[in-house]
């Protein structure tokens, strides 16, 4: 049986409540000037922190240890969101608990501490079963809602995990899945509704019709029909690489459906792409001269560089140049094994050309927003890792100041290539949490 003991405590107060973590409920009606009373529940049984959510929407939720310590993340695995997203598990729990906590919260108001407070075994056996119930369907919850939408290019699958103001990802390439952004960004549903979606011709969403092509300016299509089919008014929209660009044609188009826009390690034109290139190039010309001998070689028999064969040769040496630590490579936990999850070289080829390792080719040839850029004030976070060779800092930089001033923020991350949100996971999500919740919508 669990043993409930429920004490009110000030939110400076440091008094030992045992060794277990706390189940906190703070009362949206006294949170002001800082000042979060709180009831604490210690289950002595469940060993496990849980979160009330208020129904306040800019409430943050917050646990804390039994010495009174905060706990930042308390119960959460960025990689396993299904089995121990405790906020989500939070949210679930059954009116009976919220009843029981309630009068609680209302009998105690003082924000001293009070006294221990007995509760009956028959309201303790309540609220035993109620958690129980509610572990087992947040636990379910959390394992994310999938789906599939309509549009005028075939079927596009979604999927969203956890709840609150609504982010939208893209994934880069152009070509990957959306499965490559997790789980890092997973953890956002701590607060927010996140969706990862394939656009058309990737992942499990429907290949593009023959005749057809792909760009980024179809891709922002994808995330229009999106927002439509889940009913956001506004939301903050995040592209990872390739995937900034249709981010950025989506601003530019529909910049009263955004409160912020991130860009990480993401191009800003065909020119920067074109110098993407150029430098990688001369890296493996440079640091693996038998490889490139052997690329040379095909390339003088006629062969593309979208050949399967040629980019299985120029992948080996270029993997390393994504990671500012090469002891990481292959250390990212794998999210899915499913071959329709894999990288689309079909899309990539479409998208710059049959010879995408020597020069801009298809839709990305002409790709520049940078001037249209100038009329969009949403909330701007660009990132960029200081390592980065692939979309080195000097295109964010440029990038930034597409913007109107005082718009675009730039983080560069000092000890990151192209993937911050993986080696310094912890300072990235920090200062995006940060920018997300400092941000309110953009007035146009």
């Amino acid at each position: 049986m669990i043993i409930l003991i429920a004490v009110l405590i000030d939110v400076f107060a440091d008094a030992p409540l045992g060794g277990n973590p706390l189940a906190v409920v703070e009362s949206a009606d006294r949170l002001e000037d800082g000042q979060l009373p709180r009831v604490a529940g210690e289950f002595t049984q469940a060993k496990t922190t849980f979160l009330m959510r208020s129904e306040r929407a800019d409430w943050k939720p917050r646990s804390f240890t039994a010495s009174g310590a905060e706990v930042i993340g308390a119960g959460y695995n960025a990689a396993s969101p299904q089995t121990t997203d405790f906020l989500g598990l939070a949210r679930s729990l059954t009116s009976a608990v919220r009843f029981f906590v309630t009068a609680m919260a209302i009998g105690l108001a003082s924000p001293v501490v009070a006294a221990d407070l007995a509760v009956s075994s028959a309201v303790s056996s309540a609220v035993s079963s109620a958690v129980s119930s509610a572990v087992s369907s947040a636990v379910s919850a959390q394992s994310g809602r999938t789906g599939s939408i309509q549009t005028p290019d075939g079927d596009l699958y979604y999927e969203m995990y956890g709840e609150g103001r609504p982010i939208i990802l893209v994934a880069g390439g152009p070509g990957a899945s959306r499965t490559s952004l997790r789980p890092e960004f997973d953890q956002l549903a701590e607060k927010h509704t996140v969706v990862y979606f394939d656009n058309i011709g990737r992942g499990r969403s429907s290949d593009l019709a023959a005749g057809k092509h792909h760009s980024p300016d179809r891709d922002a299509d994808d995330i229009e029909q999106l927002r439509k089919a889940l009913g956001f008014e506004q939301f903050a929209l995040i592209g990872h690489s390739y995937g900034g660009r249709p981010a950025m044609v989506y601003a530019v188009r529909h910049p009263e459906r955004l409160t912020h826009l991130v860009l990480s390690s993401s191009g800003n034109s065909h020119e920067s792409s074109q110098r993407n290139i150029d430098a990688v190039n001369h890296f493996v010309a440079s640091q693996y001269p038998e490889i490139w001998g052997q690329l040379q070689s095909l390339r003088a028999q006629g062969m593309a560089t979208c050949d399967s064969r040629y980019q299985e040769l120029y992948g080996k040496p270029i993997a390393q140049l994504y990671w500012h630590d090469p002891a990481k490579i292959g250390t990212r936990p794998s999210v899915s094994t499913d071959p329709r999850d894999s990288f689309r070289l079909k899309v990539y080829c479409d998208m710059l050309g049959d010879d995408p390792e020597v020069i801009v080719g298809g839709s990305m040839a002409t790709f520049d927003v940078r001037a249209e850029l100038t009329n969009v004030r949403v909330p701007t976070l660009i990132t960029s890792g200081r390592h980065d060779t692939v979309v080195p800092p000097r295109e964010a930089r440029e990038l930034a100041r597409a913007f109107p001033p005082g718009v675009a923020t730039l983080r560069i991350f000092e000890d990151s290539s192209h993937r911050p949100w993986v080696e310094e996971g912890t300072l990235y999500f920090s200062e995006l949490g940060a920018f997300l919740d400092r941000h309110g919508p953009p007035v146009h």
